[in-house]
């Protein structure tokens, strides 16, 4: 998204004659203004960025165009000083700061900037990390149990150890049953929170179940696919829409999709391999199984400082048609309580209920 900066005087009427410009063309905006001395300047963004241009530029106003990213702040003090700094450090010039939204106890910020390549570039690789850990324990675990262990124990069996597979197969289906179960709760209870919840009840099940899996009966190897097959299960149901949502918007696909297709082949690829490697070295059947307890330990340390994703909307554009409401009820109220002497009325745009002020 683009923001359409303008410069003027700072006398009565310019304001009004840039939003008439583009107000000709039908096109719905949200514009912000400020005055400073002697000049002014303004702030226009809007979804018809081409008409936009077309209606100032015919309406002869000269104007520059700065790439507008959105994030998501907590609605508290220091935020937008912290935010700043950042950019500062990353020799990003901020030329427009604006809330567009109010939701939750977090401000969708607008921020304008000259190199927004920066931006993109701070935090990919520390999220990049973020992501392959939140998914490796959960593809090593899911390949150990529903591919390595099933093969073993068909293998040791013989004759016969067809029967291993078909156990597995029922398995499979109450982690297909699990998947959309961990979706349902994420969006509840938030998916940080319970990829860290499933993350300790898979550390604390995977020794019983490896023990089930390796050794005894057929009921034993059920039981041990059972005991791993529902929180893996919405473990993988959560985990695409909590990866999805680390990184920002310009480069979410590509990012996700380097993280997980690595993470896939190094953590899940390679995990027959190296318990098999455990077993040999370690002469210990069930060494694969502190092999995922490693990876969990990682995982939770990576997840723990982490911010909650599922509130975090993955489109974070300004919506201009409603931009208006959130920033007028929070700031409202706040001229209310300060009882000032003047009266004032507010006029507001079409859709806001006007108020008056004492």
């Amino acid at each position: 998204m683009q923001a359409f900066i303008l410069e003027s005087s700072n006398r009565p009427g310019e304001f009004a004659r840039q939003a008439e410009a583009i107000a000709t063309r039908d096109i719905n905006v949200a514009a912000i203004c400020l005055g400073l001395g002697q000049r002014g300047g303004s702030a226009f963004l809007a979804r018809d960025e081409a008409g936009v241009r077309s209606a100032l530029s015919t309406a002869g106003l000269t104007y520059h165009e700065v790439p507008v990213l959105t994030i998501a702040l907590p609605d508290k003090p220091g935020t937008a000083a912290k935010t700043a700094r950042k950019l500062a450090d990353a020799g990003v010039n901020i030329e427009l700061f604006a809330p567009v939204e109010y939701t939750d106890g977090h401000a969708t910020i607008a921020i304008g900037v000259d190199k927004v390549e920066n931006i993109l570039g701070m935090p990919v690789p520390a999220q990049l990390q973020s992501a392959m850990d939140i998914v490796a324990m959960t593809n090593a675990a899911y390949y150990l149990t529903f591919t390595y262990a099933v093969e073993r124990r068909k293998h040791l069996t013989g004759e016969g150890g067809e029967v291993f597979l078909l156990a597995n197969t029922a398995s499979l289906f109450v982690v297909l049953l699990a998947k959309p179960l961990g979706g349902w709760v994420s969006d509840r209870t938030g998916r940080r929170r319970l990829m860290l919840s499933l993350t300790v009840v898979v550390m604390a099940f995977i020794y019983v179940a490896h023990t089930l899996m390796l050794d005894g009966p057929l009921s034993h190897f059920i039981w041990g696919q059972l005991m791993l097959a529902v929180p893996l299960g919405m473990a993988l149901g959560l985990q695409g829409a909590m990866v999805v949502e680390i990184f920002p918007l310009r480069t979410r696909v590509t990012s996700m999709s380097v993280a997980y297709s690595i993470t896939l082949a190094l953590a899940g690829g390679t995990a027959p391999l190296v318990a098999q490697w455990l077993i040999d070295t370690m002469q210990q059947p069930l060494g694969p199984a502190y092999y995922i307890f490693l990876y969990g330990l990682i995982g939770l340390a990576i997840m723990w400082p982490m911010k909650e994703t599922n509130a975090r909307p993955l489109d974070p554009s300004p919506r201009p048609s409603g931009a208006v409401r959130p920033i007028h009820n929070q700031v409202v109220p706040s001229f209310q309580r300060a009882r000032w002497n003047a009266r004032v009325t507010l006029r507001p745009a079409r859709g806001i209920s006007s108020s008056a002020m004492k």
